[in-house]
């Protein structure tokens, strides 16, 4: 929304949004690393068969356009999620608010970024047939473009669109003849 107010640059955006993406993309790749490698948490199976197969059917065997459609729906969930979590002002309706979208994003299997972020690399560190450069690729790169489309055009423009730029159109058109505070004719 601030982006939309024009309060901020491009580059400011960019530099936010590529530091938070690599912030995450290491604390998923030592998450990983740290439960996969060194714990063995997941090295017994049915937990790394599973995670290999998860990834296998989510990412490996579908197509880059199906992952990118998902990813969307995710992001719009996700930042839908958190529009109606500070909505609400008891606790119980914030954390319905906030579970719900985040329930059925899971049951649709819709792609996180930083979920698949750390299920990529561990499947990875498992043995999976996916290749460093298949998951920049076909996972991350199709994932955070949905996500962020997702999260831009249906919550945060639709935000925008409703609470800052009809406010401003309501100011503006409140007098009836559309000037706003501008009136013509008035010799004051």
């Amino acid at each position: 929304m601030t982006a939309l107010e024009r309060k901020g640059s491009a580059f400011q955006y960019l530099r936010v949004g590529i530091v938070s993406w690599l912030g995450n993309l290491i604390g998923a790749l030592i998450f990983s690393g740290l439960f996969t490698n060194l714990t063995e948490i997941l090295s017994e199976d049915p937990f790394r068969s599973g995670t290999i197969s998860m990834i296998s059917e989510d990412i490996i065997e579908s197509q880059w356009h199906i992952i990118f459609l998902r990813s969307i729906l995710c992001g719009w969930l996700v930042t839908f999620s958190m529009m109606l979590g500070t909505q609400n002002q008891d606790g119980i309706s914030k954390a319905l608010a906030l579970h719900w979208p985040f329930f059925i994003s899971t049951a649709a299997k819709c792609p996180h970024t930083v979920e698949y972020m750390y299920l990529g690399s561990t499947a990875m560190f498992l043995g999976s047939p996916m290749s460093l450069g298949m998951l920049f690729w076909k996972c991350l790169l199709p994932i955070t473009l949905g996500n962020t489309i997702g999260g831009i055009v249906f919550t945060g423009a639709y935000s925008w669109w409703v609470h800052l730029y009809c406010d401003d159109k309501k100011a503006a058109h409140a007098d009836g003849n559309g000037w706003g505070s501008v009136r013509l004719g008035d010799d004051d």
